[in-house]
């Protein structure tokens, strides 16, 4: 628990020094990520959802409340919202099948325990040809979802207004060869792309780069403004 330890420090800060003219967003990494990425090898992993799925969801049914008590906590230390990533479960890892079973349910279980505002973020593809998991991101319960860059923010769209009309929707600027790389010129573009496309939230689709400039990342915040319009 050190790691949030740092993590409740830094969030104090920022709400000291930013109240009210800035959200704090608090990002953690959801079940599937998390223990299929850095508790367990990845291959045998997904291996085990086929061959031994009782042992994935014991596992899960273990961890999955921890994730909320850790998302409450940021919340209580000062953070407006708090954003789920599970960057492991796009379609690039696991079917549509997988994600409804081993997935969707632990995420809706910890999603209805944490405070909102809330936004599930998964990088990676959530959309490929016909196959897509846009609708059972919506289901799972946050206020908002991001996408990544591989994504397409029109096709999103498109799925979203059929599932839930206005849901809004996060995303997604390329962080390294759009963000980190620029011109300006060329984030600017991105930026007025993906608010045309249907974005509600403008957003890298994943972190920034430590390097981006700063000039870029002014450019990206202005550009948003310029071409975007501010919620009532």
């Amino acid at each position: 628990m050190g790691r949030v330890q740092v993590v409740v420090r830094a969030i104090k800060i920022l709400k000291e020094e930013f109240e009210g003219d800035l959200p704090i967003i608090a990002c953690i990494n959801g079940p599937f990520t998390s223990i299929s990425s850095y508790l367990v090898e990845p291959t045998e992993f997904l291996k085990n959802m086929r061959r031994a799925p009782e042992k994935i969801h014991e596992l899960y049914k273990e961890t999955y409340p921890h994730y909320a008590e850790i998302a409450n906590t940021f919340k209580e230390a000062g953070a407006d919202i708090i954003t789920y990533r599970e960057e492991g479960a796009s379609l690039d890892n696991i079917s549509p099948k997988n994600f409804n079973e081993f997935v969707k349910p632990y995420l809706t279980k910890m999603i209805s325990l944490t405070k909102p505002p809330r936004i599930l973020d998964i990088c990676g593809q959530c959309i490929s040809g016909e196959i897509e998991i846009i609708g059972e991101m919506i289901e799972c319960g946050a206020e908002a979802i991001t996408i990544e860059e591989r994504t397409s923010m029109k096709k999103a769209r498109d799925i979203t207004d059929q599932v839930k009309p206005g849901y809004p929707i996060g995303g997604n600027i390329n962080p390294f060869t759009v963000l980190h790389r620029g011109p300006v010129e060329r984030i600017r573009t991105a930026v007025k792309r993906v608010i045309d496309e249907g974005a509600d939230m403008v957003a890298p689709g994943c972190d920034f780069w430590l390097e981006t400039p700063t000039e870029h990342v002014k450019a990206f915040v202005g550009a948003t403004a310029e071409f975007g319009t501010l919620s009532p």
